[in-house]
């Protein structure tokens, strides 16, 4: 089940359809195709949103804050 790879509809759907990314974000459904859904839990569940906190880091850093305490 969670290695059935995405159909490309379902992705464009996600997308662009319910909203989850700008129309001018075409590159992120070349990104996901090909994913299986285990991928997408794995990466938008647990990896997504540490990356997100680290680009906070390294912008609040460049201006001088250090909101994380590293």
């Amino acid at each position: 089940m969670l290695d059935e790879i995405l159909a490309p509809g379902t992705i464009h759907r996600v997308l662009f359809v319910e909203g989850f990314a700008h129309a001018n974000a075409a590159w992120l459904e070349r990104a996901y195709t090909g994913w299986s859904k285990g991928k997408c839990l794995i990466h938008f569940a647990l990896t997504h949103t540490y990356q997100h906190t680290g680009e906070m880091s390294v912008l609040g850093s460049l201006q001088g804050v250090n909101a994380f305490g590293f």
